[in-house]
């Protein structure tokens, strides 16, 4: 019901009142035992068998030719003019603050802004659920007053097909944080307002490793979460199969630790080998969530999320992803590539961050250092894998351990890979050429 409406109801008895007490007053009263010539209202006492009014000439033997003397009551006017009044100047102040875009919002009693996030329309639903918000956070309205609203919020959260939107997210959060809604129902909240995409190829190699990924947005989270109703989670892939034929099963804790933003995401990924034979195949997943006390680090609930598709086991040597080979590319790759310097860690752990800039094409690499001094001078060390898709910039952190020393300078090799292209679900094919390297890089230490 819109506050308009709401006026309306509110305003409609008074008119309706006050008219009929002006309808009344205009009437007037009939006084017993008067009569008069309804043309010209000559008083007729003694006179009513007359056959014409004495006065006028007119005939009294019409119908309603003779009626009573009316009086009319002027508290009747008085108070039918105030009931009829209050309505009509309310109407035009509403008419005149509309026009102003005058806000109503931060008037209306909470009852009303309940209904209002309950069954207005989604926009009225949303500025309602904004002053609900505001109000709780300034403290300015009971906890008693909104607190059963909690129950309405999360049975519309647990159902899928309801309505929703930010507002809904930011009134749970508040509750929460003031100690409103139980871990049961936070771990509802968490399960349906966040949004999980599974990551993996159609064709598979037999006897070769597959990258089964997910990737959790924060879609219908609330956008300012006071901190401890921050959406913490644990996930990762518990059980993987084809045809029924287990490939994976979870046997640790779940991996990944992330807390969730309103528009930020999480990812993770499984390397699984595939060990059936050339077939077409269903796949299915299983994802296990644990909603996290962003605070004590507990243990609120947990679920599951399945994943299927139709998806083909291909031969050993099948490839699976196109290479495409260009070395007039070699250029442009090497300006959309930036990398500093190679750090060194504790344990002799050393890492690197490559940097691009609207990658010309898609690229995979297997990454190598090669010392320029010190006894391990010409060799190569292995750093791991990277891949980067056409149009992509952002940086990419890789690294690994090596226990032989690296002098002051390497030179760092990045060697095109279509092994390193499979693992990244989104290339189905990938540049090769020439190795780019970039050489005479600092190795920088720690101070000791």
């Amino acid at each position: 019901m819109s506050f308009f409406v709401f006026l309306l109801a509110l305003w409609t008895p008074f008119a309706t009142v006050g008219g009929l007490l002006l309808w009344k007053y205009a009437r007037g009263r009939a006084v017993p035992g008067t009569s008069l010539c309804r043309a010209c209202r000559f008083d007729l006492k003694g006179l009513s068998a007359a056959p014409a009014c004495p006065e006028c000439g007119k005939s009294l033997t019409t119908p309603n030719a003779i009626v009573p003397l009316r009086v009319r009551s002027k508290s009747r006017l008085w108070l039918g003019l105030l009931l009829a009044g209050i309505p009509f100047c309310a109407s035009i102040a509403v008419v005149a603050l509309s026009i102003s875009k005058a806000n109503f919002t931060s008037v209306k009693p909470f009852w009303l802004l309940k209904t209002e996030a309950l069954h207005g329309a989604p926009a009225q639903s949303a500025e309602a659920l904004t002053e609900i918000n505001r109000r709780i956070r300034a403290d300015s309205i009971a906890i008693v007053t909104w607190a059963p609203l909690v129950a309405d919020a999360i049975q519309r959260r647990r159902t899928p097909s309801a309505r929703w939107n930010r507002g809904w997210s930011e009134f749970i959060e508040l509750a929460r944080a003031r100690g409103r809604v139980t871990d049961a129902e936070w771990t509802d909240y968490v399960r349906y307002s966040i949004q999980a995409f599974d990551l993996h190829r159609k064709k598979m190699r037999t006897g070769a490793e597959a990258v089964f990924g997910v990737t959790v947005t924060g879609a219908q989270l609330g956008t300012s979460p006071p901190a401890s109703a921050q959406t913490k989670i644990q996930y990762g892939l518990s059980r993987a199969s084809l045809d029924g034929h287990e490939i994976y099963r979870r046997t640790h804790a779940l991996p990944t630790s992330a807390t969730i933003s309103a528009n930020g995401s999480s990812g993770t990924a499984v390397h699984v080998a595939i060990d059936t034979p050339p077939t077409k195949s269903k796949l299915l997943l299983t994802y296990s969530f644990e909603a996290i006390d962003p605070v004590t680090d507990k243990s609120l609930g947990n679920w599951t999320q399945d994943f299927t598709d139709d998806v083909e086991v291909v031969p050993a040597e099948t490839a699976i992803v196109e290479s495409r080979e260009d070395a007039a590319l070699v250029p442009a790759i090497r300006r959309a590539l930036r990398v500093d310097s190679l750090s060194e860690g504790s344990q002799s752990y050393y890492s690197l961050m490559l940097n691009a800039t609207n990658m010309p094409a898609n690229v995979g690499f297997d990454v190598f250092v090669r010392a320029r001094t010190g006894s391990s001078a010409g060799k190569l060390f292995s750093l791991g894998q990277i891949s980067y898709l056409q149009g992509n910039s952002g940086g990419y952190g890789i690294g690994a351990q090596i226990t032989e020393p690296m002098g002051d300078a390497v030179d760092v090799i990045l060697r095109p890979s279509v092994s390193a292209g499979e693992k990244n679900t989104f290339i189905d094919w990938i540049w090769t050429g020439p190795d780019i390297t970039f050489e005479d890089l600092k190795v920088k230490r720690p101070a000791r």
